[in-house]
């Protein structure tokens, strides 16, 4: 795939400002998503913004979240995606959030402003990544709202 230079960016997907109802869809469904898992299991919803995906790329995690279940010192984590593919990225927990690695995941699952994950974490230092993707779709997300 190729890209192009985009001010200090490359950008690889055409960006997309995703509107407010179809982020709130997708933060909806990935909330409904979270609420099936395993209870007691640390999980955390994260709508993509345009820093996460298109630019910067980096991944801001709430410190509720960090604190007590991620390292306390600058750490690789393992993100394992629904197929089981991993990728590692870098976590740091002065700034709770997820830098060198995220990029390449972010652009492999074609993530876009207004998608939303839900980040699982299996281990101290691995965490489950389920996508809630817009894919300009707002049906496929609509269906996995709970009636």
């Amino acid at each position: 795939m190729s890209g192009r230079k985009r001010g200090n960016a490359i950008v690889r997907e055409e960006p997309r400002d995703a509107s407010i109802e179809a982020r709130s869809i997708a933060r909806e469904a990935a909330r409904a998503h979270q609420m099936s898992l395993a209870s007691g299991t640390p999980s955390v919803v994260i709508s993509m913004v345009p820093s996460h995906v298109y630019r910067v790329f980096w991944l801001n995690l709430p410190r509720r979240f960090c604190d007590g279940n991620l390292p306390e010192t600058k750490s690789k984590l393992t993100l394992e995606d629904e197929e089981g593919n991993e990728f590692t990225v870098v976590f740091i927990p002065e700034r709770y959030g997820l830098s060198g690695g995220w990029v390449s995941f972010a652009r492999e699952k074609k993530l876009h402003d207004g998608d939303a994950v839900v980040l699982e974490q299996i281990e101290k230092t691995r965490l489950k990544v389920s996508l809630l993707a817009l894919n300009t779709n707002i049906i496929d997300l609509t269906m996995a709202l709970p009636s």
